[in-house]
Parts: C-alpha cells; sequence; structure tokens
C-alpha cells in the first residue's frame, strides 16, 4: 500500500468465513471513506474495494485478518471494516 497519509491497521475475528454478500457489503463501505483499504489473511493481501479480491482470500470460519487502510478516513474506514467483519453472516 502506497504511502498516502494516515495510516490504521487493526485485526479482526470473522465467526462465519466470507462470501459474496458480506463482501460486497464490505466493498461497498469502503468506498464511502477517502483511503485505501486491504484485508489480509495468511501474508496474501486483498483491496477491500473488490469483491474478487476479498473472495480470493478464502476466508473461513473463525479466521482472523488484518485490516490495514491508509488516507485521510483510515481509522473510521478500519473500523468500519472491523464492525462488519466481525458480523458478517
Amino acid at each position: 500500500m502506497e504511502d498516502a497519509g494516515p495510516e490504521r491497521d487493526r485485526g479482526a475475528k470473522v465467526p462465519s468465513g466470507l462470501h459474496a454478500r458480506p463482501s460486497a457489503r464490505i466493498a461497498k463501505e469502503v468506498r464511502r471513506f477517502r483511503c485505501q483499504a486491504e484485508i489480509a489473511l495468511n501474508g496474501n493481501a486483498a483491496d477491500a474495494r473488490s469483491v474478487l479480491d476479498l473472495l480470493g482470500l478464502a476466508i473461513v470460519t473463525a479466521s482472523e485478518v488484518e485490516i490495514r487502510a491508509t488516507g485521510d478516513d483510515a481509522a473510521r474506514c478500519v473500523d468500519a471494516l472491523a464492525r462488519l467483519l466481525s458480523t458478517a453472516p
């Protein structure tokens, strides 16, 4: 991720894994913020704005992921994504 201002990292546990609908919600939510965000699992990172990238991570039940964002809204974006991931059906 390029250096584009403030940065924020946070871990999150995904209780139910991540499939198409929650991935689409996450991608839509990230677009509300002025930042670049990614979600990483086991060293592989995905652009949080891309449903296909998120699905490619193959996040399964009880996965621990890392959320990273850089930019003006990084802190708010990371907090919003952590909430979505922790409640993903």
